[in-house]
């Protein structure tokens, strides 16, 4: 479940920086733990490159839902949306 249906807005934007940071790096390891051990265990099974097809879309879903948190807490810190 994502932060944007756990907590309010408000909450979130008040925390200090170093926790938004601490919960970015937290995510971050998370999404690398989760990315490693689905490797491993396709490995363990025998199956590299079903890996290969997987670990592209998993690892874009994973990522945009942890800058879409970062950005739930600090959108000062990206550009507004669309001026890329």
């Amino acid at each position: 479940m994502a932060l944007l249906q756990v907590i309010r807005r408000e909450k979130l934007q008040a925390l200090s920086t170093p926790a938004v940071l601490f919960l970015v790096i937290a995510m971050g390891l998370f999404v690398a733990a989760v990315l490693v051990g689905t490797g491993v265990v396709f490995l363990q099974a025998g199956y590299p490159w079903l890996y290969l097809l997987v670990c592209p879309y998993l690892a874009d879903g994973l990522g945009r839902s942890w800058i879409e948190n970062a950005r739930y807490c600090r959108p000062q810190w990206f550009k507004p949306k669309g001026q890329w």
